[in-house]
């Protein structure tokens, strides 16, 4: 055995004004639910979140079987009470590398039997791999870029490819708690504070709490019921029930084995006939507590390639008839800064199609309307109001007067040529992210404004984000030679004409057409 979690050094941390230091599993544990961890060093974006869940639910293992409810435990308490979960087993499975593949190692299944090693290839030597950015397209976050891993880059991809793994071509699954293959797990929630400890600690209790309500209708699940999924063999060939597992169970998608040979760590991995667990038919809706449900559909939220743009981030927040929200979006108390966030690694069908996270600064005075006070409804009109708007200024105004700019001033425009289409679509997106980024707070603002005044300041910042963009898009594209002077004048005169046409002042009743 080498590396083991529970006693080696292994997570490198900052603890603010006591440094940088790297501990144990157990020392980690313990310093998250003091709240001293400013940052955790060696993880990636795409795994935070993977591994932020992981804790809570190895955490919230411990508690229920330790029979506590307070995060905020020993060092010494994390260690014994992390190997009762894998009692009996020694420390094979907090060890990293382990030679006897009988045996479990972290976050690695042991093979049924001897005879199932050569089933097993070689992936390299390159820690993430074996991670969830495998994948055709390998754009946005590149693979096997760390060619010289240290035993925490091996923890945090084994937890990241093992916890959102979805369907990657045959013999490849997803995990239970996302819908279908090609569907993603999200990871959506509030914390009050920008730092791992209070986040995870806030997390942990109320998994905890929730515990009764998953052991009972419609969930499945066992109170004896395995936890640790890695400590059980897998060849491959059999599924679990989710009936048969706790509602705390952390799964493994994939039969995954390291071994060291002259020093390197290599990993080795073989294709499996099913998934770890047979639970197809629930469409990722487990009972995950940061996993919001779509209505629609009755499955787990599948966030589209476009990631969470403010459409999404709104319906999630504001619109219960679409999505029921998940259990952790829910805000206990409204004293203090609170945020809401959502990351996922949105993929299709065996490919990576990027990763998305979104971070909303809630003001204190909206915190109340949120938890379910009065005046959420008119927040939730506003919010639908807006995004019209500002759809309607970018596809009915801006548009157009790009159009006319880049086709030299015509008498009729032509919204065909794709082209010219290719040239404008950078400065829509440019739009796009000028008001995405005042959108929340603008909405916030609202609570203290009349609709009015609000729509007019709205709509005034929709007119000076467009024209902005209609100007710079005038010094930078191409125009046809001999035609500049007049593609310039038709260019404004149909962003404004457009604009006094379709955009109603505050107080008139007639909706833009």
């Amino acid at each position: 055995m080498s590396h083991n979690l529970l006693e080696d050094p292994i997570f490198s941390v900052d603890l603010g004004p006591h440094g940088h230091q790297s501990l144990s599993l157990p020392a980690l544990l313990s310093e998250l639910g003091g709240d001293t961890v400013r940052a955790m060093h060696g993880v990636q974006a795409h795994q935070r979140d993977a591994v932020h869940i992981f804790l809570c639910y190895l955490a919230a293992s411990v508690l229920e079987k330790e029979g506590l409810d307070d995060p905020a435990q020993s060092v010494e308490l994390w260690r014994i009470g992390l190997r009762s979960l894998t009692a009996g087993l020694e420390d094979h499975a907090w060890s990293l590398v382990v030679d006897d593949w009988t045996q479990p190692a972290f976050m690695q299944p042991a093979v049924a039997g001897k005879a199932d090693e050569p089933e097993y290839k070689n992936r390299g030597a390159a820690a993430d791999g074996i991670d969830v950015l495998q994948t055709a397209k390998n754009h946005d976050l590149k693979s096997a870029r760390i060619t010289r891993p240290e035993p925490e880059d091996w923890v945090y991809a084994l937890i990241s490819v093992q916890t959102m793994s979805g369907f990657m071509g045959a013999g490849n699954y997803g995990v239970s708690r996302m819908n279908s293959g090609s569907g993603s797990r999200p990871c959506v929630g509030v914390t009050h504070s920008p730092f791992p400890g209070a986040r995870w600690r806030d997390d942990t209790l109320s998994l905890v709490k929730l515990l009764d309500q998953l052991l009972s209708p419609p969930w499945p699940y066992s109170a004896d019921g395995h936890r640790l999924l890695w400590t059980l063999p897998w060849d491959g060939k059999q599924s679990l029930g989710l009936d048969t597992v706790h509602p705390f169970f952390i799964e493994v998608a994939r039969p995954i084995r390291l071994r060291t040979t002259s020093g390197v760590v290599t990993a080795f991995s073989r294709p499996t006939r099913v998934p770890r667990i047979a639970a197809k038919e629930l469409k990722g809706n487990t009972g995950d507590p940061w996993t919001p449900i779509n209505r629609r559909t009755g499955g787990a939220l599948t966030v589209p390639e476009s990631g969470f743009t403010p459409r999404l981030l709104r319906d999630l927040l504001l619109d219960q008839e679409k999505y029921s929200p998940a259990p952790f979006q829910k805000i206990e108390k409204s004293d203090g800064p609170c945020w809401f966030y959502a990351s996922v690694l949105v993929r299709g069908q065996g490919t990576t199609d990027g990763f998305h996270e979104a971070r909303v600064r809630i003001a204190p005075k909206a915190i109340p309307l949120l938890m379910g006070g009065q005046g959420r409804e008119r927040l939730s009109e506003l919010s639908e109001w807006a995004l019209e708007r500002s759809g309607e200024v970018q596809n009915r105004i801006l548009k157009p007067a790009l159009l006319a700019l880049l086709e030299g001033g015509p008498t009729r425009i032509d919204y065909g040529k794709r082209e010219v289409n290719g040239w404008i679509d950078p400065f829509l997106t440019r739009y796009a992210d000028q008001w995405n980024a005042e959108y929340f707070g603008w909405l916030w603002g609202t609570i203290d404004q009349s609709d009015a005044n609000a729509k007019a300041f709205w709509q005034e910042r929709l007119k000076y984000h467009a024209e902005k963009v209609l100007e710079q898009a005038i010094a930078a594209t191409p125009q046809r030679a001999g035609r500049r002077y007049r593609a310039r004048v038709k260019a404004r005169q149909v962003f404004h004409g457009s604009w006094q046409r379709r955009v109603t002042k505050p107080g008139e009743t007639n909706d833009p057409a």
